[in-house]
């Protein structure tokens, strides 16, 4: 950990901010992934109408489809947030060129 944190106090603004941006993409990524899951997961859910044949995973299914909205709010926000972020540290950057 403290080989990183020494490498990066040796990166100029610009390599920062593009360390910054990556990070932020992989974050994007994932986020978009765990919405991705939560919507196909149910589509699955219900394709196979897996509440029906295992009745007593029936709770577990529905309060799956109660959280997923919880699920798909929450990465949405966060993906939101992180975009945000990602536009004012990119212009932080530009000013400082």
């Amino acid at each position: 950990m403290n080989e990183f944190k020494d490498y990066l106090s040796t990166l100029s603004i610009t390599e920062i901010c593009l360390v910054i941006n990556i990070s932020s993409s992989i974050f994007i990524f994932t986020c978009l992934v765990s919405i991705i899951f939560a919507v196909y997961g149910n589509f699955l859910i219900e394709r196979f109408k897996l509440e029906e044949k295992y009745p007593k995973l029936a709770f577990v299914i529905r309060l799956r489809v109660k959280l997923q909205h919880i699920y798909v709010i929450t990465n949405s926000l966060f993906i939101l947030v992180s975009l945000i972020l990602m536009i004012i540290v990119n212009l932080i950057t530009l000013m400082d060129l």
